[in-house]
């Protein structure tokens, strides 16, 4: 059986985009609480266990502190190291 490839494995192989990222850190910050979200048309990934699943992430979107970007960066890193289900 082959091993599920990162998120970043599969931008770097053109089986998702850039926009599919963006879209789905966008889909994380409006609902922590999203599930099964679309990248591409043949992947799925479970926002909140990616995110919960990367304890730097987690740590910073805890923080009062941290500003837009530095919340959107983590959750992208956290997306970017995830394997996402093929549908």
């Amino acid at each position: 059986m082959a091993e599920k490839l990162t998120v970043s494995s599969l931008l770097a192989r053109g089986k998702i985009s850039n926009v599919d990222v963006a879209a789905a850190v966008d889909a994380y910050l409006s609902d922590p609480d999203t599930k099964a979200y679309c990248l591409g048309d043949q992947f799925s990934l479970d926002l909140s266990t990616a995110v919960a699943a990367h304890p730097f992430t987690a740590k910073t979107l805890k923080q009062a502190k941290a500003g837009v970007s530095a919340r959107r960066a983590a959750v992208r890193t956290a997306i970017m190291l995830a394997r996402p289900d093929k549908r």
